[in-house]
Formats: structure tokens, C-alpha cells, sequence
């Protein structure tokens, strides 16, 4: 995943409003969103590869979604930095305990910055931690993870926040189309707004739209995940030229062990 702007409310009756852009290689081998393992286990795309995934939840109210952080003398880690949204969906206490466990093990992953929630742990719990970020809660409001920090100013996540503010204050809430269209943003940022990561500036630029489309690498899906009574995952897919090959969409109770598709 390389951009992701959410909205955490623990306190309202719609608790996680989250869309994120995945950008790849085309040629990466991916499956689209699909439930791992009925009934208990992860809703997920995932990686052919490495055999992990970018987004994940489950029906007891769990979700991961996990940003690279882009470094360029970064060494490759040891393990898939994609197991981490798995290994949170999976394991069996607090998040808080889930995430004192991998401040310990975190360097033996490439670098990552991974969001972790449990909408039924306290009346809702939602932390980061990253490999230049130590674990913490998140306050409630609006963010956005892109390949650095959480709320680093970065043109494409500003511009994903605004708009997702602006849609969550309108007197009608957003539908799953809306949310999507926010993320279809293929306006490359200014100049003088860019971040300067040690890549140059013709791939700053390459890489400041929201959406990137071109022939080798790019925005291969987007996401949208609902969490409220109603708990609704959607994910797109795309084509190297940008084209919609295809959407899936899941819903299911968020206080029942029934799930619809």
C-alpha cells in the first residue's frame, strides 16, 4: 500500500472510514480481495509472491493496512513485510500487546509503517507503528500514511485528507463510489510541493499523484473499508493504462457472525 487516508471516530456509531491506493509492478502476481479462510479468517487481497497482503480484516472487528517507507539505502529485510497485516488479524491479545512484541522485531522487516484497529477492544483501538516510528495510538480525526510518516505532509496525501474531509462533512455521507473517486486522482503535485527523498525530481513527480498510471508500475487496486454496524471492505482493480478491470465488494454485520458478498 502507498497512500492511505482514514477517518477514526471511536465514539460514533461509524467508527473507521478508510480508502488506500496499492501501488506495484504490473507484473506482480495478485489476487483480488477474497476471504483467506471462512469463516474466521482475514478478508484480503494477496501478494502471489510473497504470499501476504496490504489490507486486511475479519468479521471480529479487526483490520491492518501497511505502507512501505520509502528509503533508498534501505536494506532488504529478512521477512515479508506483507505477513504483518496477517499476523495482527491472527494473533490472539491487544493490540497494545501485539504492537510491544514487534517494536522488538520490526528491523527484520524491509522499512513499513503498519496500522493495526480493533473496533471492539475498549470500545475501539487503532495504533502505528513503523521502523522510524515508535507505537502509539491514534487520536481520533483524519489522517493520512503515505511511504513516510503518519501525517507527513505529502501533496498526494493532503489532497486525499481534504477531500475525504470535505465528503465526510457534506450533509449526506459519502457512498462507496465517492470514496472511490477521491482516490482517482491522477493530477500530479507542483513542483515546489514536492517531498525531496533522494529519488530526483522526475520521479518525485511520477510518484505524486494519488493515482499513478503508467505501462510498468503503478496503481494496480484501491480500497475502501467501512467500519460502523455495518462493516463494508470494496476493492477496484486496474490495468496498466489505468482502466477498471474490476470491482469487489463484502459486507457483514459488525456484531454478527454472518457475512454477505
Amino acid at each position: 500500500m502507498c497512500l492511505i487516508a482514514f477517518n477514526w471516530q471511536p465514539q460514533q456509531e461509524m467508527k473507521l472510514v478508510l480508502i488506500a491506493n496499492r501501488d506495484e509492478f504490473h507484473a506482480r502476481p495478485t489476487r483480488a480481495l477474497h476471504w483467506w479462510d471462512w469463516p474466521d479468517g482475514a478478508i484480503a487481497g494477496r501478494d502471489e509472491q510473497a504470499g501476504g497482503t496490504w489490507l486486511a480484516a475479519n468479521r471480529a472487528g479487526r483490520f491492518a493496512a501497511i505502507t512501505n517507507f520509502r528509503q533508498l539505502d534501505a536494506p532488504v529485510g529478512e521477512y515479508s513485510r506483507g505477513e504483518l497485516p496477517l499476523a495482527w488479524i491472527q494473533y490472539a491479545g491487544s493490540a497494545e500487546a501485539f504492537v510491544e512484541i514487534l517494536e522488538s522485531t520490526k528491523s527484520t522487516y524491509s522499512p513499513f509503517s503498519l496500522l493495526i484497529g480493533d473496533m471492539n477492544e475498549n470500545g475501539g483501538s487503532l495504533w502505528l507503528i513503523g521502523t522510524y516510528e515508535s507505537a502509539h495510538r491514534i487520536e481520533p480525526g483524519t489522517h493520512a500514511l503515505s511511504n513516510h510518516k503518519l501525517d507527513a505532509p505529502w501533496p498526494k496525501a493532503a489532497r486525499v485528507v481534504q477531500r475525504l474531509g470535505d465528503h465526510l462533512h457534506a450533509s449526506s455521507p459519502p457512498s462507496t463510489g465517492d470514496l472511490f473517486n477521491i482516490l482517482n486522482d491522477r493530477q500530479p503535485a507542483p513542483d515546489d510541493e514536492l517531498p525531496d527523498t533522494g529519488i530526483g525530481l522526475e520521479m518525485e513527480r511520477f510518484l505524486s499523484p494519488p493515482m499513478i498510471v503508467s505501462q510498468r508500475y503503478g496503481t494496480r487496486s484501491a480500497s475502501v473499508l467501512q467500519i460502523g454496524p455495518i462493516t463494508r471492505m470494496a476493492e477496484r482493480s486496474f490495468d496498466s493504462a489505468g482502466n477498471l478491470l474490476g470491482q469487489r465488494q463484502f459486507s457483514w454485520p459488525s456484531t454478527s457472525n454472518k457475512a454477505s458478498r
